[in-house]
């Protein structure tokens, strides 16, 4: 977040149980960003400043009608608000999360997390959450370089190493994604990192099925096989 969004909710009494720490920006070739941002970590639950959901948090934050109006009478107006609110009517009670809806949550909650560093009473133990865990860590490296890059770095990775990204893929139901890895790794079988060549997106894999896959259809995906198989992310479905 910006400071200047920071500030306002400060400004508005709006900063309990939120949490700050500084960050540095840098673009994908590591160069440094120069700009006045914030690290921020929303509380869990009520509050006037929250996360969207009541169980994690997520991309977005949860407010009351008088921070959404307090934030644009400070000239924090570049927001995106959904839905859009009467800023006089308090906003309606926030939905009960689906098992699917938990299942992401914990999935991300993990994500890029090495097994031995996480809680052993969380539900990674279970196997889909755990394959969620690894299919979740794969596609952000693809989304933050490309994909044949994943691919080679995740068959070097001891933490999360390409063979168990497949695995989960085909637990989950995931076939059509686990296919183009496959065949992204024959095309790239004796290249290095080195080798590759650099690539212009600012964000994405660079191969529009697996970018339409993570932009919508991993999510659907979990979400089938949630209804389908229950029992691998909860233990008493």
């Amino acid at each position: 977040m910006s400071r200047r969004f920071v500030d306002a909710l400060g400004d508005l009494g709006a900063l309990d149980g939120v949490r700050t720490f500084p960050v540095e920006l840098r673009d994908r070739r590591m160069r440094r960003i120069e700009a006045d941002y914030l690290g921020l970590v929303e509380p869990v639950g009520r509050g006037e400043v929250r996360s969207r959901m009541p169980a994690w948090r997520t991309f977005g934050l949860a407010v009351t009608a008088r921070v959404l109006e307090g934030l644009r009478e400070r000239g924090v107006t570049e927001l995106k608000v959904e839905p859009d609110v009467d800023p006089t009517v308090a906003p309606e009670p926030l939905p009960e999360p689906t098992l699917a809806d938990v299942v992401i949550g914990r999935g991300y909650r993990w994500r890029d997390v090495a097994d031995e560093a996480v809680p052993a009473e969380e539900m990674l133990r279970l196997p889909g959450d755990r394959a969620l865990r690894d299919v979740l860590t794969f596609d952000g490296t693809a989304m933050r370089h490309d994909l044949a890059t994943a691919v080679l770095m995740h068959a070097e990775d001891e933490h999360f190493p390409l063979d168990r990204v497949l695995e989960g893929l085909d637990l989950l139901g995931m076939h059509e994604a686990a296919t183009l890895v496959r065949s992204t790794a024959r095309e790239v079988r004796g290249t290095t990192l080195a080798d590759l060549p650099h690539s212009d997106e600012e964000w994405g894999s660079g191969e529009p099925a697996w970018d339409a896959f993570s932009a919508g259809g991993l999510d659907a995906a979990v979400e089938r096989s949630v209804e389908t198989r229950p029992e691998l992310f909860d233990p008493e479905p």
